[in-house]
């Protein structure tokens, strides 16, 4: 019958009523938020085909890599879930695992094997859920709109949903729903199985906890109670856990690192790995029994079975610091920070407002004095450990040579391994972290002095590669080779006294390098520096005969430009050509030219823009025309008889057309190359004013040096100390375990690397993990060496703990490395009792290690299971599980209770 009293009642006044007795009819029949949610929850779970799981994996197989999948779903428009399925990748050798069970499928199964695993049930890295249910396969959904608004209405309401969707998806998998905030880690669902099984995942969480609950006599309890066993007892295993903590060890066996000392001299050729603090906080020993009966063992508020020492399974886990302060990485980005110049504020030391309220003029003028002159103080770097430095900085270059490294210095822009400027960068980096900018002013001071030394006297610099600047590497080192350049033409010069020119092999043959007039123009381009007007070479006075008349069999005067007299004694020539002059039947000769002025970047750029200012192009030929008249001068010396043709085609062959005659460009009238050859004199090199004035370019440069200050020293050292740096990581971090992936990381940034202060940030933060890891790797080495005596087995058992999260001790707390361990507890303990004092020798022999004092552990695991009838003892039987977890904050408790809904 129609139940009248629910309909509305309209009234027939009602356009006089008031706008709030108006109410709009609910189609009741429409579909509600609560099942549009859980439709699409049941669409995701079919998309994903989830009804048939993943598969199962041994217990042992845990900690193989976590995959996950995410989805999103909308409830009333305005809660947004996210839907994430994880599971543990399947290896090839995983083996399904079996159940005594009767009525479950085959995934349910495997979710009864793993609850009811007795092999790792505390794993570790692995998901949270995995260790509170024992389940490695299932569905969590999340919603963080809800976090501060959940409320238990609302979580049944969710439940309800995630109930209604797994069973029409007839999704055999574990949904869990995340409550409250993420940092809680509460996690409640269902299962739900094609079988007629019912799964419930119930959750408690406490912040204190009755203290006769925190022992197994309280969980056995609890347990018995939440499945109401009463006349028989299922078989019912116990597995514990309990982790004791080791704070006190790093002040007990403290890592040897200190502050490297400058008066050391060889510690500051090369950087070295260290880091300011110890990096491991502490160690975490993991005592656990695995698959007691319930009946075997006791404990209670007042006694305990439990005791470490007699724990079958021994695990450890180091616990490192996240931020570690490493020498190498400070000095680095110290470094950096200098390349910037400083404002008047940092000068002065004062904070913006550069004046503060409470300051007079007199304190800002007696903080700026001090600034401008700061006292000396006693710490100061002294010219005794200066020269020590320099000393053994050249000693170094002496004995070594130039290496090769893993990295190309021309991607960092900074100089070969074993050069001048990559040994001595680290020192210059050193002196000023450690004794400030002025000490770096004057070591670098006398730094110059002892290479102007070395030049006065004609010697080359050491570790300084031959040849012309290369403009790919630092400016500095640049500057090193253009020294070292111009002291191979001092010596050459020496030679040239006492030997014949023709036989100097060491002067330079343009024409190995200008074969194109394009070439040429660049080869004109080192020649801006002017010579001094009082450097002259006098030539001989020689009668040559001048005739400026064509030779007989001369008939196209057009081309011709002043022919040389055949009938003079030839000089300068380096080598012959397999050509002939055109005036005659003589051979060409290449001559010996002179060696331009060696170019740096930055004198390259200032060439160049001064050329670019100057828009006629025959001005700036005139400009580049001291190295082609001398060349034109040596040709002529070597080539008795030669024309303007004859030079064009052996240093222009462009210019020469194939019948033998000059190109429209050097045809015209007025052009540079004629103009240049009519005021050629025939001088060999040897007698010609020098182009490349070693003595002015040497001089130039040192002044150029010299006038270095912080900033600049800094900016174009930096590259080289950040080369030394990745040298010298990468290859004491090369078999340490995880450092391939920051090394392929570290090189894959430098090849890419601009400049930029995001590339150099980056590098800079892969060299601090790098170093970070390679602290945690020495001061486990000399924590356990300490007290080992070097055995092989305890730096395969660091490396172990490099690697993984928790490793696990051989023979357990009566193996080799369970006796180091019990130790360093005995150690603490008597630390504790004031019995020794830390950094103090001891002989670690007279502890009794067979009744070590624990202390009192950090954190408690039980883990209860069983296979039992529920709900009833003519149920099937199901797997049950109550896991529990105790620290000092937390009380948690979680349950995975199965019953069977079809066989009550």
């Amino acid at each position: 019958m129609t139940d009248y009293s629910r309909q509305p009642t309209y009234k027939l006044n009602s356009m006089q009523q008031d706008d709030s007795e108006v109410f709009e009819m609910h189609d009741f029949t429409n579909v509600t938020d609560f099942e549009r949610f859980s439709s699409a929850l049941e669409a995701v779970l079919r998309d994903w085909q989830l009804p048939a799981a993943k598969g199962c994996i041994a217990s042992s197989d845990i900690d193989c890599q976590l995959k996950e999948e995410t989805s999103n779903v909308e409830l009333a428009t305005q809660f947004n879930f996210t839907v994430t399925h994880y599971y543990y990748e399947v290896g090839s050798g995983s083996e399904e695992g079996s159940s005594s069970s009767v009525g479950f499928s085959p995934s349910q199964c495997s979710l009864s094997s793993t609850i009811l695993s007795k092999s790792n049930p505390f794993p570790s890295r692995v998901h949270c859920v995995t260790r509170f249910y024992g389940i490695h396969e299932f569905v969590v959904l999340s919603c963080s709109e809800l976090d501060m608004q959940m409320n238990e209405s609302r979580l049944y309401y969710i439940l309800s949903a995630v109930r209604l969707a797994s069973s029409n998806a007839k999704c055999c998998l574990p949904i869990l729903f995340r409550a409250f905030n993420e940092w809680r880690k509460f996690y409640v669902g269902s299962c739900f199985d094609i079988n007629d099984f019912m799964g419930d995942f119930q959750m408690v969480q406490l912040s204190s906890i009755d203290k006769y609950y925190k022992t197994l006599s309280g969980l056995m309890k609890i347990f018995n109670e939440k499945l109401a066993f009463k006349d028989r007892y299922p078989i019912i295993t116990v597995s514990i856990n309990f982790t004791y903590a080791l704070y006190d060890w790093t002040d007990i066996l403290c890592s040897e690192h200190s502050v490297i000392k400058l008066e050391d001299a060889s510690t500051l050729i090369s950087p070295t790995l260290s880091t300011l603090e110890d990096p491991i906080s502490g160690l975490q020993l993991n005592a656990t029994w695995l698959g007691l009966s319930h009946d075997m063992v006791e404990e209670n508020e007042h006694y305990s079975d439990l005791d470490p020492l007699n724990a079958p399974s021994w695990a450890v886990r180091v616990i490192s610091k996240t931020t570690v302060q490493c020498l190498m990485s400070e000095h680095l980005t110290f470094w950096w920070q200098s390349m910037s110049s400083p404002t008047l504020s940092s000068i002065i030391g004062l904070d913006s407002p550069l004046r503060s309220k409470t300051e007079t003029d007199q304190a800002i003028r007696d903080r700026l004095h001090k600034k401008v002159y700061p006292p000396q103080p006693e710490d100061s770097l002294t010219d005794e450990v200066a020269d020590a430095i320099l000393d053994r900085v050249f000693a170094f270059l002496s004995a070594s040579s130039l290496s090769s490294s893993t990295i190309n210095p021309e991607d960092l822009k900074s100089a070969p391994c074993n050069s001048l400027l990559s040994t001595i960068a680290w020192p210059l980096l050193t002196i000023t972290y450690t004794y400030g900018p002025s000490a770096l002013l004057r070591f670098w001071s006398l730094f110059i002095t002892r290479l102007r030394y070395k030049f006065d006297r004609g010697l080359y610099l050491p570790g300084v590669p031959c040849g012309a600047p290369n403009v790919a590497l630092s400016l500095i080192h640049q500057k090193f080779q253009l020294i070292n350049c111009c002291v191979r033409k001092c010596r050459q010069s020496d030679e040239f006294d006492s030997n014949e020119f023709e036989n100097d092999t060491l002067v330079k043959n343009p024409k190995d390098s200008h074969d194109t007039s394009l070439e040429f123009v660049d080869a004109l381009e080192s020649n801006l520096s002017e010579i001094a007007d009082d450097n002259f070479f006098d030539a001989k006075d020689v009668d040559i005969g001048y005739d400026s008349t064509p030779t007989n069999g001369i008939e196209d005067e057009e081309e011709i430009v002043e022919v040389t007299d055949r009938r003079l004694t030839p000089e300068g020539r380096l080598r012959s050509l397999d050509f002939t002059l055109k005036y005659s039947n003589s051979k060409m000769y290449v001559p010996i030219t002179q060696e331009l002025t060696p170019l740096t970047e930055d004198s390259f750029l200032a060439q160049q823009t001064l050329l670019e200012s100057i828009d006629d192009s025959n001005l700036r030929a005139k400009i580049q025309r001291k190295g082609l008249l001398s060349d034109m001068e040596a040709f002529k010396a070597a080539n008795p008889g030669c024309c303007l043709q004859d030079f064009i085609k052996w240093y222009s062959p462009r210019d020469l057309t194939s019948q033998g005659s000059l190109s429209k460009r050097m045809s015209q009238p007025g052009n540079v190359w004629r103009e240049t050859w009519m005021d050629a004199r025939i001088v060999s090199a040897g007698r010609q004013a020098p182009l490349f004035d070693w003595l002015k370019v040497g001089n130039e440069t040192f002044d150029w040096l010299s006038s270095l200050d912080l900033h600049s020293i800094a900016e174009y050292s930096f590259s080289s100390a950040l080369h030394n740096a990745l040298d010298i990581i990468l290859k004491q971090t090369e078999n340490l375990p995880g450092a391939n992936t920051l090394h392929d990381s570290l090189l894959m940034k430098v090849k890419v690397f601009s400049g930029d202060e995001s590339d150099i940030e980056d590098i800079l933060c892969d060299i601090l993990q790098l170093e970070t890891l390679f602290g945690r790797a020495q001061s486990l080495t000399n924590k356990f060496s300490r007290l080992s005596d070097g055995n092989e087995l305890y730096e395969d058992f660091v490396q172990q703990l490099l690697a993984n999260s928790s490793v696990k001790i051989i023979g357990g707390s009566r193996g080799p490395i369970g006796d180091v361990l019990r130790s360093l507890f005995a150690l603490a303990s008597e630390i504790q009792k004031g019995n020794y004092i830390p950094g103090e020798s001891q002989d670690f022999s007279q502890f009794n290690l067979d009744n070590v004092e624990f202390p009192p552990p950090i954190g408690k695991e039980y883990v209860i299971n069983c296979e039992c009838n529920s709900p009833y003892d003519v149920s099937r039987s199901a797997p049950q599980r109550l896991y529990a977890a105790f620290t000092k904050d937390e009380s948690r408790l979680a349950f995975a209770h199965f019953e069977d809904s079809k066989f009550f």
